[in-house]
């Protein structure tokens, strides 16, 4: 076991890596930086400042009525393969208003269908309430019963668009970091403490609603307190991580799987493409 007294002489601190930069870091330095945080921790892989809503928007233009399909895994609006009327909105927080039909019926001679009505913005898409429509004898559809009240936000913010697909998988984060290993190393007068070598760096990826990480005060116990440690990685991504205190990543590249997703934050995976594809059987 390490001596204490002697361990301010003997670790010798990890020497600090100088990165140049301006007096005032601009858009280049920082493009840097995102892309050394990308290589340096697998977590952050995928992280992103901002989403790019503009491809999305793209597909739906201005006073134009577009088909899009939807695939939703979700318990209360489960659908594959949806046919979805997509226009934009009047809401310039919900730019896009989503109806997805149901299976058109005979009622009291007219023919009518029910809907799902929804919104997509840049940060979430919701499914829910609805209406009812009747067709006209132009072809087209008209609403005569009133849309019932309720959402359920779906998905997390709208990821690239790859392709003919859009996913909405993206979600806030704040970037926790933190040193170790702490060890507990002998006195040389008797007894012990424990000391962080703040040698490896070490990250998490959690709600920027939730508390900061805690990091318990290391009592001293011997004549000599612990030395004071640096470390060059870890000061530049905490620096890092308050440039960009609300960065983005998918939501199952943060947690280990889908149901452990579902389990924490209650979004299922949603996914829109302009592809046509094939509905499941019995879908309604």
């Amino acid at each position: 076991m390490a001596d204490s007294n002697t361990l301010a002489t003997a670790v010798e601190p990890t020497p600090v890596l100088v990165v140049a930069e301006p007096a005032e870091p601009g858009p280049e330095f920082w493009a840097r930086e995102l892309e050394w945080a990308r290589a340096r921790f697998p977590e952050l892989r995928d992280f992103t400042p901002e989403v790019d809503f503009a491809p999305l928007l793209e597909w739906v233009p201005e006073g134009k009525e577009v088909k899009l399909f939807i695939n939703v895994e979700d318990e209360h609006f489960p659908s594959h393969c949806a046919a979805a009327i997509v226009e934009r909105g009047k809401d310039p927080d919900y730019p896009i208003v989503i109806k997805i039909p149901g299976p058109e019926r005979m009622e009291r001679g007219e023919r009518v269908r029910n809907y799902v009505g929804g919104s997509a913005a840049r940060e979430m898409v919701a499914l829910g309430g609805g209406g009812k429509q009747r067709k006209k004898a132009d072809g087209t559809w008209e609403e005569f019963d009133g849309g019932s009240a309720g959402f359920s936000e779906l998905g997390a913010g709208v990821g690239p668009v790859v392709g003919d697909t859009a996913h909405f998988r993206y979600t806030d984060v704040r970037i926790d970091a933190w040193c170790g290993p702490k060890v507990r190393v002998s006195c040389a007068d008797g007894g012990s403490q424990v000391c962080n070598l703040c040698e490896e760096v070490s990250l998490e990826l959690r709600s920027p609603k939730s508390p900061v990480r805690f990091e318990p005060y290391l009592v001293t116990f011997c004549e000599l307190p612990c030395p004071k440690l640096g470390n060059s990685e870890l000061e530049r991504i905490k620096r890092f991580a308050e440039h960009f205190p609300d960065g983005k990543v998918p939501y199952l590249a943060r947690h280990r799987s889908l149901s452990h997703a579902r389990s924490l934050q209650g979004r299922p995976s949603v996914e829109a493409t302009a592809q046509a594809c094939k509905p499941e059987k019995n879908q309604g």
